[in-house]
């Protein structure tokens, strides 16, 4: 017998619920690093006004004061940075201390037939190496989505309101970009699922071999234990294998997608410069901010990938709190103290 494992929408429910618990701290992380990635904006805009004050004559107070502006931008952003982070830290390990916590109340309160039934290899995979991976992406995974949803939003904003013709050309790879993201979704859940039970069924098999030691000994199955590890091994092995070979397709696929983007800019932007319909500043802009939203995108992409794992641990940790009860309470009390 193995412990459930609770399907998507059961996963969702429960982590949209742990969200809106945290419904106010997680508006105040949006909208920090949303005014500082409003602040970091200012460079790309500056330096193409600056572009274009150079191209159609200008003095050099013009340019002191845009240094100026861009002084105070970046010292801006990095003041709303910093408490943006602490209040992204702090959030993660509230959200992160919750689901803790009700964890141990339910594996406490499991019913102990249903344990003796799972064994213990499968139950000691969902209190350690599920809640590590759990922890890893609920303390600084759901902050770095944030903070990149929010800089990629406000970046195209920005790149729309300097040159609606010109920002055309960032949506270059997003087709591409969303066709590799898209397939390996469709296969990241079942390829997880796998790797989690396969390191389930490795931890069961090692901490009963240990915990069985005498007996293995006594009746020499030590031969028939090692073939059993290594099984288990090249199962995990497998596993790990084919998560892998997703990755090796999504990264490289994001990578193409967005390194297209500011090479898409700079050579639309150069024809339509040349064409007189832009002005040289709003191309140097969009190629800066296409440049700047990499960074967020790749963030974006890779925790992508370390949330799947995420959720399948979450699936697995919320499975526990589906086991039924294997008693209830009943109604009838002894009438004395005399067992008959």
């Amino acid at each position: 017998m193995r412990l459930p494992v609770a399907d998507g929408p059961t996963v969702r429910a429960y982590a949209l619920g742990l969200l809106r618990a945290h419904r106010s701290a997680l508006t105040r992380i949006a909208v920090l690093h949303g005014l500082a990635a409003t602040a970091g904006l200012a460079g790309p805009w500056l330096l193409g006004r600056v572009v274009d004050g150079i191209t159609h004559g200008t003095t050099g107070g013009f340019i002191d004061q845009m240094v100026a502006v861009g002084l105070v931008a970046v010292l801006t952003q990095a003041g709303l940075t910093r408490y943006a982070t602490r209040a992204s830290i702090v959030f993660g390990e509230q959200v992160f201390a919750r689901l803790r916590e009700e964890f141990v109340e339910t594996v406490t309160t499991l019913p102990l037939s249903t344990v003796e039934r799972a064994g213990t290899g499968d139950l000691v995979a969902r209190t350690t190496n599920d809640v590590n991976r759990l922890q890893h992406a609920v303390r600084f995974g759901v902050p770095r989505v944030i903070v990149a949803v929010v800089s990629i939003i406000l970046t195209v904003v920005a790149s729309v309101l300097v040159s609606p013709l010109v920002a055309l050309a960032l949506f270059v790879g997003v087709p591409g970009m969303v066709t590799v993201v898209r397939w390996y979704l469709r296969r990241a859940t079942p390829a997880y699922v796998r790797e989690a039970a396969a390191y389930a069924t490795l931890n069961g098999t090692i901490t009963e071999s240990v915990e069985g030691a005498r007996t293995v000994d006594a009746l020499s199955l030590g031969a028939r234990r090692h073939r059993r590890v290594r099984s288990d091994l090249h199962e995990a092995f497998r596993a790990e294998r084919a998560t892998l070979n997703l990755r090796t397709v999504l990264f490289p696929g994001v990578d193409l997608a967005f390194v297209l983007a500011p090479a898409a800019v700079l050579l639309w932007g150069g024809w339509l410069a040349s064409d007189g319909r832009v002005s040289l500043g709003a191309v140097t802009s969009i190629v800066l901010y296409g440049y700047q939203m990499a960074g967020p995108v790749w963030e974006l992409i890779f925790w992508v990938d370390e949330i799947q794992v995420a959720m399948t641990a979450l699936a697995r940790i919320v499975g526990v709190q589906l086991v039924a009860p294997d008693r209830t309470a009943g109604t009838d009390r002894p009438v004395d103290e005399r067992i008959a």
